[in-house]
């Protein structure tokens, strides 16, 4: 959860198109992880962990991998996150979401390409528009690999070039990590200075927050059932 000191004031509203507008970074996302979960979408060898100090020096992840650590088990690990933007231009050469439901950014380095491989296959099952945005410098999993993600999956798959860092990439530090990435949800504010860190409320476009609930759980659930019948 972000908690940053530019936040003094919270809000959420439903506008009169449907969407949502309010202070959602990173509350969007943990409304989805409850929502999934009250609604039995997470397999039973799943943990779900809500952190703080995202912003500053992910010491919520930090304790999360620590403790997954100590279980000497591997593990997948996903990071839930709002990002931006949906509706705006490109500009300096910022590749926009368009009309993507969520990402799949940040995937490690250290990743299993079996898992990465899956991670794919299920959103291409689940047929929701998305894109990829890519780890800087050498945390990205295709980073050392000679084709690009487009040539590797998919031709027509939309991909960034550079992601925001986030706790996927201190997930990855962990030396039992299978695989570490991050789903993240599309939001906007249509305005130059955008910022999901202030008060002022952006927007979500409520048939993207539907299908990125949808998302999360059949990509959790689909790397589960995975990890139980795969030898990795």
């Amino acid at each position: 959860m972000d908690c940053v000191s530019e936040i003094k004031k919270t809000s959420f509203k439903v506008t009169n198109k449907g969407n949502y507008k309010g202070t959602f970074d990173n509350a969007a996302t943990n409304a989805v992880a409850v929502i999934d979960m009250l609604e039995n979408k997470f397999s039973d060898n799943t943990i779900i962990a809500f952190t703080g100090d995202e912003e500053e020096h992910n010491n919520g992840a930090k304790q999360v991998r620590k403790y997954l650590k100590d279980k000497q088990k591997k593990f997948i690990a996903i990071a839930l996150d709002l990002t931006f933007n949906l509706e705006s231009e490109e500009d300096d050469n910022v590749h926009t979401y368009k009309d993507a439901s969520y990402t799949i950014d940040n995937i490690h380095s250290n990743s299993n390409e079996k898992i990465v491989k899956k991670i794919f296959e299920i959103a291409k099952d689940i047929q929701i528009k998305f894109m990829v945005t890519r780890a800087e410098n050498l945390n990205d999993f295709f980073d050392n690999r000679e084709s690009e993600i487009q040539d590797y999956y998919d031709k027509k798959l939309e991909v960034a070039d550079t992601a925001y860092e986030d706790e996927a990439i201190e997930y990855g530090k962990c030396e039992n990590c299978i695989s570490a990435f991050s789903l993240c949800l599309p939001s906007d504010d249509n305005d130059d200075d955008y910022n999901m860190h202030t008060d002022k409320p952006v927007k979500i476009k409520r048939n993207a927050f539907s299908e990125y609930i949808e998302a999360v759980a059949a990509i959790s659930h689909g790397l589960s059932e995975f990890v139980r019948s795969t030898d990795l």
